[in-house]
Formats: C-alpha cells, structure tokens, sequence
C-alpha cells in the first residue's frame, strides 16, 4: 500500500497514489515473492493427516524447542480441518489401539411394538470389485503462501491435459489442498511446469516470473475392502481407514461442486435457489448436507458379495448468508441496531453523520477517534462485493480490507469527498475522479469509502455484496425468531425437501462415483424400530396413562409431593406497570390453583407494586426489606415478581442478586400474563414453584420401584459463550438425583475454564464428589451401587479422554470411602445430527398427526454403528417441525445393564421432569443439568450493565471482537489464564439455613 501524499487544504483532504480500484494493485501478483511460508516447501514433507501426527506427535522437521503443547495442538487442529466433514467413530481419536474399551452393543431390544419407519439415509449399495485406488501428494515450487493456490494450479489446462494423457484414462479427485486420488497408476514423480501468465492469456511482468512447478508424487495405495473388514469387527482401526473414508467424502463432493453446486463443509447449496430475507444484512438458505455414515446397513454387491455399514446421511441445511444487497444498506442496517428504531425511515443521505469521527480528550488535549457506529463496521471487514459501475467487471470479486480512517482528514472523516490522488498530473477527489473518468455523480460523497484487500479505494455506494457469503457471527434475537420460522418444517415438507436433496445430487449420474465404481440407493432406508411401552405416571394419589400421545394436563391432579417448605413468609411484587389489583386477583387465583394441587400455603403473601421507572436494581432490596417486614424479621422464602418484557438483563438482574445475594428462591412472571391471569398458565407456574420449595409433580408409576440397587442418575452439561463473545467463561453444570426413585434434582455450577469441554480436576473435587455425599446423607447413609454418569456436549473425538479424566477422577476419589466401588454407566447424549424419523405416510401405529414418529420410538440398527453401543431416542412429541431423536452413546458399562432395561429407564424418566406435561425430549438430568448452567452463567462476577449496553448493541460488539481473537487466542486463553469462580450462593449476612436449602432446591427450573 504506497503512502499518502501531502495535503492539498483541508477540502480536499490528503492526497494518495491509490485512485480507485488501486490498478497497480489489482492483478494476481506474483507468488514467486512469497517462498518460505509456514507450510514449508520442501518436497516429501509428510502428510499431517496421519493418525499419529494428528493425535500430538510432533510433525516431520519440528523444532524440539517448541512448546509442545503448541506443537499438539497444531497437529490436532490440522486433523480436525481434514477430516472435519467426516463421522469417525471414536477409537479413531484415541491415543492408542488399547487405550478405553468402548462398551459394544450386547443385545437388540426385544420389548417393544415392532414398527416400521424411514430415515434419511441412502444405502451404499455397491464399492466396485475390490480395485485399489491411488493416493498421491502435491507440492508446489515456490511454495505459495495460500493452500487454496494449488487449487488453482489443478484446474488450470496444462495440469488437466498432463493428468490424462496417453493410458491415465480415469478420472482424478483433488481435495483442493495438498492430496489427490487416481485409479490411474503414476510410476514415479510426476512434474508439471505452469505458467500462470499463460494460462491467464496475459503478459508476464518483467523481472517477475509467474510458473511454478507441480509435483504429484505416488503416497499410499487404498484399498477399500478393508472398510469391510472394520465394519464386520475384524480389523482394528488404524490410518488406512481414515484415508479410506477422507477418500469417500471428497468423492461424494467432487462432481456436485463441478456441476456449479456452492460447496461449504459438509453442505451444498443451489446458486439460484431462492433465499428468505431476514433484515437488511442476513437472509436464509436451504442447502443440502450430505455426509458419509458408518452404519449396520447391508448392500448387496454385484456377484453376491455382502458390504456392510456404509451409507449417506442427507438432510436440509439451513443456513444464513450474507445478503447479497448494496453495502450501504448494510451500513445502516448496522447504524439502526446501535440506535433507535424510528432511524429505519431515515433518508440514506442522512447517515453519514454516524461515521464521522468524534473528538475525545486525552491528556488534556484533544483528540479524533473513530465513532462508536463506525468501529462497528468492523463486522463487514473480509467480506467480498464486486462493483456497480464497470460493467466489464461486474464479475470482479473485491475484499473489504476496512473503511478508511485517518485523522488527517479531520472531523469530516475519510470520504469520496475528501479522500484525494494522483491522476493525469492532478490531484483530485474520489468524487471527482468518478464524475471525470465515468460520468457519475456519488448520491453519497460523504460516506466513507472502503479499503480493498489489493489496496483499491471505492466509494461505498459502488459496491455490491457479493452472493453466497456465509454469515457466520450469532445471530440477534429478531434474527433468530426468523430463523426458527424460515427452518422449521414438518415431517412431510422435510421428507420431500430431502428427496428433492437426493435428485439434486444426481449419484446416478456422477461420474466420478462410478468411475471409483460407487453405486448409491436412492431411496431412504426402511428400518424396523421399536415402539417402547409408555410409561403410567403416579400424581398425588392417581395414576395416569398418557398413552402414546406424550401429553396429559393437571387438571383434578395433586402434585406426586407437595411443598415441603410451607410457603409463610413470601411475596408476589411487581416492577411492571400493573396495579396491586392485578397482583391481588393472580395470587388470589394461584392460591386456590396450587392447593388444589395439594400446594401447602400457611399465610398469603406480601402484595406490592413498585415503581416501574425505577431500576431494578434498586428495587430489589427494597423488597427483602418490605418482606422482612411484613413478617417480622423473617427471611423471605420465596419472590414472584411480575416484569414488563423479556428484556434479558433485567432477568439476570433478578436472578444474580436473589441468588447470590440473598439465596431467596424466585419466581419471574411476565406482567401481561399475570394480567391474563389464565388457569393453565397458573398451573405451570404452580408446578415450578412446588419443584423450587422441595416437591415433585410425577413419577413413572412401578410396583416394584424404579431401581433395583440403590441408584445416583448424574447429568454433566458443559455450556460455553458465544465466539468472540466478550464476556463468559465455560459453565460446568452437575445436576443429581436426590430421592429414591429420581424424581427430584439438586445442581450446581462453576467456571471450567474457557472453551474446555471436559470437567476440570477441581471442579469434580470441590462441586460433584462432594455432591454425591449430599446424596449419600438423603439417603441415610446408604452408599450407591450404581451410577449413570449422562453426559451431554460431548463429541466422539472426546470419549476416551471423559473416560480417562472425569470417570478416573471420580473413581480416584470415591475409592477410599466407597467398598464396593459403585459400578458406572456413562452414557453420552448428543442432540446435534441430521437423522430424523419419518413413519409412512397416515401409519397411526408408527406416527403421530402431524406426521412425527411417536414418543417412545427406538432405532438400533441401520443408522447406528455396527458394534458400538448407540441407539437413536425419540422420547417426545414435537409440537411444530420435525422431531429431532437424541442419539445416545453407551461407552461403558459396568454394570451390565441389560438393553431393554436401558431404553426403559431413558425413555421412562423423561415423564418425571417437573416443569412440563410432557416427556422431554433428553433425559432430565441432562436437561436439568442444561438449565443450571443457563442460571450459572448469571452468576459470573461481572457488570450486567456493561454486559448489556442494549439489546442488540451486544451482538454486534461481540462480532468485532471475534475479528480480533484467533484460535491461538482461545488457545492460550484455555491452557495458560485462569478464570474466576462464580460468585456464591448467598452472602455473609445471608442466614445459614436459607443457604443450606436453596442449594438443596431445585433453584434452576
């Protein structure tokens, strides 16, 4: 980028060699400048995709005085972007062959009605006759600093016409890096000169050369078979696998990509598809995901020879994108989400105000810095346009590098106006520039204008969002409502969008899948699965049968256990604009509901208003002291407090002072329900109040008891914050059974670092061991037999460590207290798949009406894994879209569960969670476990107010932010800092009896 040049007045601005377009920069440079990158250029560096190099072992030339933590960190990170749009089974990210035994299916469940239903995976139904296939390894001389380089270098003819001369009659898969797969055998090395000059039609630069030199050197042979022989138990996983299916996956992707199909991981998405506009920066997009799975499915071979367990798993993928629309009205749609909303209205030529710089004093003096609306126009940095106003390059792709900003071109800022050059001897304005050179006037010369990757300038108004540029920060809460309405389908729209997937990508018809001799069903797989029995559930006094239907209402029905805190000294308060009348008319309702559920209500509460204008802060304790009080001097056991909206800091407001100050239960209403005051409404919240104060709603009705031995169920969840978030540490939630039959819950939370998915030493130490003895005294004294330890949030590339770090910690100290050591069963629960159910069109037996498979549906076979203990759960019933299964993992066993009494106790339990009328669709541990860590995350000893500036000024801070951190970043922040605790429950003037029994309450839900 060359230097400014001097300033011609203060109209003008400051002069640049840079005009419009940057054409000294423009072209594809040279890359023979740019040898010696961090790739590395020498010829026979090995592949980092190897098992060994990826699982931490220092690659080929590594310097010994490296961190070695770092050194792993890069082979794993390297591993990860290989192999990140394949499903591996576990072993294949465990150090070694022996190291954990994961549990193996024992059985298929034999209770149960039989059903059939479809899944959205597409069998292999051949893979040719056993032929090998070649892999090859490519470098490039001079070394380009960009992989996406060789890409380039492939496509171009001279490769092309050199891969398929004389007898190299098969088709060649490249996976745009440094591999490539032939059934063509090379004898040797092969070098092929290009000259990218050439191969551009344009001139070489003088004294710049432009050619480089492509090596395709013979790496390993494939031989496909020996899938089979892992998928039938017979050979243990290894290397060759993983080349096997890194080779499948880019297969599968090379001929839709070539047909014009847009390619992001493991999606594709149609160009001329239509799109659904969610505001003036975001619209959504259905694709297509298609993966490769391993699986207990059988195809047929021609010739009788059976292949098992390979298939595609094809879904709809619903994506966001960046819209393709002018970069002005992104700039103002980024300027309304900072302001008030009347702006939207406002005429364009009335924004430029908002990217002028500010005047701030520093040291007495004063000083221009970029205003708070154009630091956020940080968010549009690396985002590609092409231009308006060339009409021979309106193909042209451009980078926004930034807006220029520079405090020479004082308090007007950096604009077309302003912003001067060279040109034909002269210096002039951009605008001028525009009106010269095209004959255009700028509508908007006060706006800044944008720096291009290349060092080009353009005035805004010019530019135009390139299509099919994924929008990857989190999305806002008015975007996400939008999401949820553009995604969600029912079963019968998702099957046919699904089908319409498949002939998309026309396998039949893919020449590179039949060339590597790769034959695929176009029809869903049939599966049988079983229809588990619902359970009956117990209320206070009655027993209920849902029935297949996973839904029931309260309705006559006491709660299983009432309160046993009896509600004597309580409030219900507002800091909404209502009345004391309205307050007075819910309780007075609330009161007669929850004791015809059998609520034990001993004196009514404190019914107040306060004054909505103030802050919530203030108000809060103001309220403990009115309570006190009213009672005198007792300590508040509960506050329902009516708010005005869902505004989120408010809410954690309430929650973190309630909690962490005081360790007084609360429940929050929202005022226009309150106002309704409905019966059905009322009774949900009966049923979170009776949890919060010690009583339980249902439990699966059984005569013998739910446990044979005494029993701990156990939920682990591990929440982390946004990418780029600004504020937030990792929350490990542990949420645990403390009653016989595990109808009731306790939980706590604590900071696990930032980004560590797996439970710290110190959290297991000082939150869940000591948790199990709180079990262990509710119990009695009795120890426990039998733990499920169900884990949620953890990916297969973990198994083997949760088992060697969390269930080893564990063990490590429950051993001197606990003879016999209590058995585990640690099961892992995973939510995010693309498998989905579908029964056959109007099948009462399988299906509900909206087209969903019924609660209680189980599938073992066909889309799980060969031997591995997995099983796909549909445990509830959907109330729109498609119903999404849990797929659970059973990694280890020790108890020898029998399978048909594990799908019961999954399945079953989900009819005990104590704040629905409806099984749930994860087991409650787990979910609770889930809520916890929602409520722990507002315990963090942090400033709300700086947290939420405003509603959506969040959101877009946290992007910026992600600009600046790496993955470097989120590593060291990870290993090196330490993040702290969570601030505790209650404080030092807080009772000790009101401490003890708010931790031992269901405080979450």
């Amino acid at each position: 980028m060359s230097s400014h040049g001097s300033r011609h007045g203060s109209a003008q601005g400051r002069s640049s060699s840079r005009g419009p377009g940057g054409s000294s920069h423009s072209r594809q440079g040279s890359r023979s400048s740019r040898h010696g990158s961090q790739y590395g250029s020498q010829p026979g560096t090995p592949r980092p995709a190897q098992a060994a190099a990826a699982m931490g072992q220092p690659p080929f030339g590594a310097d010994p005085a490296r961190d070695p933590q770092r050194l792993k960190h890069e082979a794993e990170s390297e591993f990860k972007k290989r192999y990140a749009n394949i499903d591996l089974p576990p072993e294949a990210y465990a150090k070694t062959a022996l190291d954990t035994p994961f549990a193996r299916r024992p059985a298929l469940n034999s209770s149960g009605k039989a059903v059939k239903i479809e899944v959205n995976q597409f069998a292999v139904a051949s893979m040719g006759s056993g032929a090998e296939v070649h892999q090859y390894d490519l470098t490039l001389f001079p070394e380009p600093s960009k992989l996406t380089f060789f890409n380039m270098i492939w496509k171009t003819d001279t490769v092309q016409k050199k891969l398929h001369e004389g007898n190299m009659k098969r088709t060649w898969i490249h996976d745009g890096r440094r591999l490539a797969w032939s059934m063509n055998k090379l004898p040797g090395q092969m070098e092929i000169v290009v000259d990218m000059d050439k191969e551009k039609g344009q001139r070489a630069r003088p004294g710049r050369s432009n050619t480089f030199t492509l090596y395709i050197r013979p790496a390993t042979t494939i031989r496909m078979n020996i899938l089979e022989g892992y998928l039938t138990g017979k050979v243990a996983w290894d290397a060759s696998l993983l080349e096997c299916m890194n080779l499948l996956d880019h297969l599968l992707r090379m001929g839709p990509a070539q047909r014009g199909l847009l390619k992001i991981r493991r999606n594709f998405y149609d160009p001329n598809a239509s799109t659904f506009k969610f505001d003036d920066m975001v619209v959504g997009k259905k694709g297509i995901y298609a993966a490769f799975t391993m699986n207990g499915a059988f195809g047929q071979v021609p010739g009788g020879r059976r292949l098992m367990g390979l298939a595609i798993n094809v879904d709809v993928a619903n994506t966001t994108f960046w819209d393709s629309t002018r970069l002005l009205y992104m700039m103002r749609h980024v300027a309304v989400a900072k302001g008030p909303k009347f702006l939207r209205d406002k005429p364009l030529e009335q924004f430029h105000g908002y990217w002028r710089p500010v005047k701030v004093m520093k040291n007495g003096e004063p000083h221009l810095e970029p205003s708070e609306h154009f630091r956020q126009l940080r968010i549009l940095h690396r985002v590609e346009f092409s231009l308006s106003h060339r009409n021979n390059e309106r193909h042209k792709v451009y980078k926004i590098s930034k807006f220029e900003f520079d405090t020479a071109y004082g308090e007007v800022g950096a604009t077309a106006n302003q912003v001067t050059f060279n040109y034909n001897g002269k210096v002039i304005s951009i605008r001028e520039y525009f009106l010269e050179k095209y004959n255009t006037t700028l509508d908007y010369p006060n706006w800044p204008v944008v720096v291009t990757s290349k060092q080009g300038i353009f005035p805004v108004e010019v530019c135009h969002i390139a299509p099919d540029q994924r929008y990857t920060f989190k999305l806002t809460p008015d975007q996400t409502s939008k999401m949820i309405t553009f995604a969600v389908t029912k079963p019968p729209a998702r099957r046919n969008d699904i089908m319409r997937n498949v002939s998309l990508l026309n396998w039949g018809n893919d020449r590179f899948l039949k060339d590597f001799g790769i034959c695929i069903n176009s029809s869903m797989t049939m599966t049988e699965a079983k229809l588990l029995q619902n359970p009956k559930i117990q209320f206070g006094g009655a027993i209920h049968d849902p029935g297949t239907s996973g839904r029931w209402d309260l309705r006559s029905k006491k709660f299983l256990t009432p309160n046993s805190l009896e509600l004597s000294n309580w409030a219900v308060v507002s800091v909404a604009n209502i009345g004391k009348d309205h307050l007075t008319k819910f309780y007075a309702m609330f009161k007669s509901i929850y004791r015809g559920h059998g609520g034990r209500i001993k004196q009514d509460p404190l019914v107040k208003a306060y004054n909505p204008r103030l802050r919530v802060e203030d108000i809060i304790p103001q309220i403990m002291s009115d309570v006190k009080t009213a009672y005198g001097g007792a300590y508040p056991q509960l506050i329902m407090i009516a708010v005005p909206d869902q505004l989120q800091e408010r809410y954690e407001r309430i929650k973190q002072e309630f909690d962490c100050t005081f360790a007084v239960l609360t429940q929050v209403l929202l005022s226009k329900n309150v106002v309704a005051c409905k019966g059905q409404y009322i009774s949900n919240v009966c049923m979170k109040v009776n949890a919060k104060l010690g009583g339980a709603t249902t439990r699966v009705f059984s005569q013998s008891g739910t446990f044979k031995v005494p029993t701990l169920m156990m939920g682990i969840d591990v929440s982390h914050p946004s990418p780029g978030s600004l504020y937030g540490s990792s929350i490990a939630a542990m949420a645990m059974s403390v009653d016989r039959d595990a109808t009731r819950y306790v939980a706590q939370c604590q900071t696990n670092g930032t980004r560590v998915e797996l439970l710290s030493p110190n959290v297991i130490r000082e939150h869940l061991y000591p948790m199990i003895g709180n079990w262990v005294k509710a119990m009695g004294g009795t120890v426990p037999m039998h733990i499920y330890y169900l884990r949620d949030g953890v990916a297969h590339s973990q198994f083997s460590q949760l088992i060697d770090t969390e269930i080893k910690e564990l063990k490590s100290l429950l051993e001197p207290y606990c003879n016999p050591m209590p058995k585990f069963t640690v099961v892992v629960a995973q939510k995010r798949h693309h498998i989905r159910f579908f029964p056959r069109q109007n099948d009462k037996v399988a299906g509900d009406r909206n087209g969903n498979a019924l609660p209680g549906t189980l599938v073992e076979k066909d889309v799980t894994h060969p031997f591995h203990y997995d099983f796909y759960l549909s445990s509830h019933s959907a109330i729109q879209g498609t119903a999404r299964p849990t797929h659970y993992h059973v990694i280890l066993d020790e108890a020898g569960v029998s399978v048909n009494e594990l799908h019961r106790l999954l399945y079953q339990q989900c009819y005990q969670y104590v704040r629905s009328t409806t099984p749930v669709s994860i087991h409650p541990a787990i979910y609770y476990a889930h809520l916890a860590g929602k409520r722990g995350v507002m315990h963090e000893d942090i400033n709300l107010a700086k947290k939420h500036k405003s509603s959506e000024e969040k959101f877009y801070d946290e992007m910026v932010k992600t600009l600046k951190k790496d993955e470097d970043y989120y590593v060291r922040k990870a290993t090196e800092l330490t993040t702290p605790s969570l601030r505790p429950i209650g404080s030092a003037s807080t009772p000790e009896y009101a401490k003890t029994f708010f931790k031992g309450s269901m405080w979450f839900v």
